[in-house]
């Protein structure tokens, strides 16, 4: 058999073609994009039907209206100047995310949880508020579409503030899906359920009334029990019981006198802490349920003499309070 000689010029050519190819090939590889993530999640933590509605919608909302996904940018991009002009924890992002208006919900939950911003050099401060802020954006919309997002992140971020700021997001949109999820994480003890119960006010629901007096009757550590106190005045806060959105629902009153009944319950098993006694107080108040004086005045009954004195001083601490306002 005849064996074809390879030319010179090819025998000198053919290892540089196969050199240049491999760094080609190795050059590609290196530019490839990363693989795409949100600023809390990335797309593998949402279930598959969920992820492909999230994206689909995305999509079709990018066709319908592309400028809003660059307008949520431009607001995140501010974070690292208004980080060095911040005074307090966090220099928050969200009123300028708020202003861009409902348009900008899919573009958010997009940088939550699909593809977001880079956080390159911004400093942990900046990125929280870039974090934080879109959630407690995502949540003043009040859309359902929100909540598959924000449960993800309830359930599977470990910072504090995130987790915070989701849970009052599942409040703010209060539907059920969100409200049992809610529950739910009150029943895990830790650092996760303080920054539920830090919120959970936000979620205006006879189920929230029902869960925080299970809650306060059972083994909560002290600071968790103030947290459940001062949630049960969130949830039956009279003056966001004025709002419309809240009065359609038609469960003001069973909410308010809920959250007063479970209140002063809680006063005659904890009215000899002054720390908790006074938070009982403030949150009575913040509910302002014309039903207290009575609860305070049943709770008398078959009560010491210490007690009943504590009791008389609460009822007219409150009774006080509301001629007051009604002046």
């Amino acid at each position: 058999m005849k064996l074809t000689r390879i030319p010179r010029f090819c025998r000198i050519a053919l290892p540089v073609v196969l050199t240049c190819g491999l760094w080609l090939s190795a050059s590609v590889a290196d530019a490839a994009p990363a693989a795409a993530r949100g600023v809390v999640l990335q797309p593998s933590d949402l279930e598959a039907a969920q992820l492909k509605i999230l994206r689909r919608d995305v999509a079709a909302h990018r066709v319908a209206n592309p400028a809003v996904f660059g307008a949520v940018r431009s607001v995140l991009a501010q974070a690292a100047l208004r980080d060095k002009q911040r005074r307090g924890r966090l220099a928050s992002l969200t009123r300028g995310l708020d202003a861009l208006g409902p348009d900008a919900l899919l573009p958010m939950l997009e940088q939550l949880a699909l593809q977001g911003v880079e956080r390159g050099p911004l400093t942990p401060t900046a990125w929280l508020a870039v974090r934080v802020s879109l959630i407690e954006s995502v949540g003043r919309k009040r859309d359902v579409r929100a909540v598959p997002v924000l449960s993800r992140i309830a359930q599977k971020e470990q910072d504090y503030w995130v987790v915070r700021a989701a849970a009052e997001a599942l409040g703010r949109i209060g539907s059920t899906e969100a409200t049992q999820l809610l529950v739910s994480l009150t029943q895990t003890p830790g650092e996760r359920r303080r920054a539920v119960l830090s919120a959970i006010g936000d979620c205006r629901r006879p189920v929230i009334v029902s869960t925080l007096d299970g809650l306060l009757r059972g083994n909560l550590d002290y600071d968790e029990r103030k947290l459940a106190l001062a949630a049960l005045g969130d949830v039956g806060n009279s003056w966001a019981w004025e709002t419309p959105e809240l009065k359609q629902r038609g469960e003001a009153a069973v909410v308010r006198s809920g959250a007063a009944k479970v209140l002063v319950q809680a006063f005659v098993r904890h009215h000899g802490d002054a720390t908790l006694a006074l938070e009982i107080q403030k949150s009575l108040l913040i509910v302002e349920d014309a039903s207290t004086p009575g609860l305070i005045e049943g709770a008398k009954q078959g009560a010491d003499k210490q007690l009943a004195q504590r009791l008389d001083a609460l009822k007219l601490k409150f009774t006080s309070f509301v001629a007051r306002k009604r002046r």
